[in-house]
């Protein structure tokens, strides 16, 4: 028996779940994007402890730290954009709800990923980024969609389209992705901000940047080591077989 230290930071994923995610102006859509570059960044997080925050007008811990990616990844699955009662954005809220997910006595070993257009923020999201930042942790941000944006979509249960959002008044509402507003957030977080792209190549950022970073141990395993001893057993028989094949041959002859 033997045992091994598991080290690694920990690292909640920050997920906007507005309707404006359903914008299609990345595709599938900015809510697809998003997911999938989760799932890409789990791959990279081998050894981490990973969360899942959902937000639009409020925020929830849609899967607290843990080692097991697999059920985190199931979760994300099942998530959709619209689905929060209270529809809004309020990224202040997902930051403090992210940073009650931490150990309070960590002054480090804290990352925190945004996964977001940055769209009509309500609240002090710099302000809670900045609090994030003297509590130890690191905000990083990933914007989701283009800066010229696109139309809403509403569609039913099958997925058909059925109409593009409108606001009281009856206008469409076009829906940008607000990158000023998300580098304010990250540079107040001491993090940095990326907008998300086809190939990802700010995943492999993301993941280098938290790979730098001083890790803690996360518990210890047990696990059982075995000793291969196949060898001896293995040569007396050859040596039986060599033997009874010698003998043969002289009781031919």
């Amino acid at each position: 028996l033997e045992m091994a230290e598991r080290r690694g930071v920990d690292v909640m994923v920050v997920l906007d779940l507005s309707r404006s995610m359903l914008t299609e102006d990345v595709r599938p859509s900015r809510l697809e994007r998003a997911r999938h570059a989760i799932g890409g960044l789990l791959e990279g997080l081998e050894g981490d402890r990973a969360g899942l925050v959902v937000f639009a007008a409020n925020a929830f811990v849609q899967c607290p730290l843990t080692l097991d990616h697999g059920a985190m990844r199931m979760l994300l699955s099942s998530l959709d954009a619209g689905s929060i009662p209270s529809q809004g954005s309020s990224l202040e809220r997902a930051l403090v709800t992210a940073s009650s997910s931490f150990d309070a006595d960590d002054r480090q070993y804290k990352v925190v990923i945004v996964f977001t257009d940055g769209e009509a923020h309500a609240g002090d999201a710099s302000g809670a980024a900045a609090d994030l930042a003297a509590q130890g942790a690191r905000v990083y941000c990933v914007g989701v969609g283009t800066p010229e944006g696109d139309l809403i979509p509403l569609r039913a249960d099958d997925g058909t389209r059925l109409e593009y959002h409108k606001d009281r008044q009856g206008n469409y509402v076009k829906s940008r992705l607000d990158e000023a507003a998300l580098r304010g957030v990250a540079a107040a977080g001491e993090g940095a901000y990326w907008r998300s792209s086809v190939g990802g190549g700010e995943l492999q950022d993301l993941a280098d940047r938290i790979v730098g970073l001083e890790e803690k141990e996360l518990g210890a395993e047990r696990f059982t080591r075995y000793e291969e001893r196949f060898q001896l057993p293995l040569l007396a028989g050859l040596l039986c077989f060599l033997t009874e094949l010698l003998l043969s041959e002289r009781a031919r002859a």
